[in-house]
């Protein structure tokens, strides 16, 4: 349902049918079998920007924070670059990693990606942290 949720908010009009369905599927998440967390990731913030064009702005809010809040207990669970093609829409103002604590955990971390392999390595200089992930 979020993947609905995500199609109805790309379209003019149906912004208050994807909000319900973002409402409906978030809260009935823990009835999913799997549901990834790069999926649940890239909803949420669809549903976020959803609800900032309805001016929603405190439930956005909410939704910016579980997304900060899942990424810093996971900083390294995929490349930074990865993470911000979840999050960032193009054109679209960033909420989740212009804020201080983002930019305080991601700003120290310099990515490198090998052209041949496709890996990432990721070098955070805040603790001394070296990561290579395969894509």
């Amino acid at each position: 349902m979020l993947y609905l949720g995500v199609a109805l908010s790309k379209n003019p009009g149906q912004e208050e049918r994807a909000i319900k369905i973002f409402q409906e599927a978030l809260d009935n998440l823990d009835k999913a079998t799997y549901m990834p967390h790069r999926g649940l990731i890239w909803a949420r913030a669809y549903f976020s920007r959803t609800l900032r064009k309805k001016g929603r702005v405190k439930a956005a809010k909410k939704q910016e924070k579980l997304i900060r809040e899942w990424i810093l207990g996971h900083p390294y669970s995929m490349p930074p670059s990865e993470l911000k093609e979840l999050v960032i829409e193009d054109g679209q103002r960033d909420y989740v990693f212009s804020h201080p604590e983002m930019m305080t955990v991601f700003g120290q971390m310099e990515e490198i990606k090998d052209p041949d392999t496709g890996a990432a390595v990721v070098i955070d200089s805040r603790m001394g942290v070296t990561v290579t992930q395969q894509r």
